[in-house]
């Protein structure tokens, strides 16, 4: 007969044996990712922010519409107000440097968020409107900036009397113009050049699996497959919906991260080469893909510029001629499905 006391012995040294197993087994486990109901509260308070600045923008435009400069000037940075004590008055500096009229016929704003050298968003203002100089063929666009601080939002803007931005606006356009011609002269005396550019972009997955609430990441190469060297410049290719995204039902997935601006340059590839434009895209960041199912994804050409030099300084954006024709990649296919806790 076996002893009680070596069965509750036996009995206690499995348990503990199981429970460790357990232990091992939750380690090893991948960490557990946020639902996609988490990921939302971000965009929420983007959103929230958004519709902030709008809020603060609109006391300003309604100052301005009320003659009430002071209260309009309180809005302002202290780089404003101190240009703004140069003059006789508030009223004077608005109608020097402000396009008031414009501003107060708006009815509905157009602003997009830019990104600073900080952490900070600052959300940029587009008031266009048409001058009197019969020189001036284009509109022409007054933009001011605002941005959140410790004590609340702030307007900020471009000080020069309008009187001389627009007249240097209008030489920048006159001289901009000159340019264009030249640059079609150009064109045509390296059209030979430029139909020997043979360009290809290839899209390729980097994650493994595909699941809600979870990186989507992708790889882009731009594969030079010509004889000659061409220039490239890649600076947008991962924003401003350079993807194309549908469902199994052919409908396109909405981009929902929002106008960004960038700054790059040209960059040579040679022939026979390849380069890797982006390594790391997640589209989940960017499109709204909230449902399973089995998506097509594509990159559409956007944000990506080829072409020629015409000098010898190589990376002069004056002597660049850019390629009219889109390069869009593959299209790759992929299975997306639910989140499990």
């Amino acid at each position: 007969m076996v002893n009680w006391k070596t069965s509750i012995l036996f009995i206690a040294l499995v348990i503990l044996f199981l429970s460790g197993c357990k232990k091992a087994v939750s380690v090893s486990q991948p960490p557990q990712r946020e639902p996609p109901e988490k990921a939302d509260e971000k965009s929420r308070e983007q959103v929230g922010l958004a519709e902030e600045a709008r809020t603060v923008m609109l006391k300003f435009q309604q100052a301005l519409q009320e003659s009430a400069w002071e209260k309009a000037l309180s809005y302002c940075s202290k780089n404003v107000k101190a240009k703004a004590k140069e003059y006789e008055s508030a009223e004077a500096f608005f109608k020097a440097v402000v396009p008031i009229e414009t501003i107060v016929q708006t009815r509905r704003f157009r602003f997009f968020p830019v990104k600073g050298s900080t952490d900070k968003f600052y959300y940029v203002f587009d008031w266009s409107f048409h001058t009197s100089d019969p020189d001036m063929e284009h509109r022409t666009g007054w933009q001011p900036f605002i941005y959140k601080t410790d004590v609340g939002w702030t307007i900020d803007f471009r000080t020069t009397p309008l009187k001389e931005w627009i007249e240097q606006y209008k030489q920048d356009a006159l001289r901009s113009r000159q340019r264009a011609k030249e640059r079609e002269l150009r064109r045509k005396a390296f059209e030979p050049k430029l139909k020997a550019v043979k360009a290809k972009t290839r899209l390729t997955l980097v994650s493994k699996e595909f699941v809600l609430g979870r990186p989507m990441l992708f790889r882009l190469e731009l594969v030079n497959q010509g004889e000659e060297e061409f220039l490239y410049d890649h600076q947008q290719v991962t924003v401003n919906a350079s993807m194309t995204i549908t469902d199994e039902n052919g409908k396109r997935v909405s981009y929902i991260a929002g106008p960004v601006q960038t700054l790059g340059t040209y960059k040579p590839i040679k022939p026979g080469k390849s380069v890797v434009l982006f390594d790391d895209l997640d589209i989940a960041k960017q499109y709204d893909i909230k449902k399973p199912g089995r998506y097509k994804v594509q990159f559409n050409g956007n944000g990506l510029q080829i072409g020629i030099t015409t000098g010898e300084e190589q990376f002069d954006p004056d002597n660049f001629i850019g390629i009219a024709e889109k390069f869009p990649s593959n299209t790759v296919e992929i299975n997306v499905r639910p989140f499990d806790m």
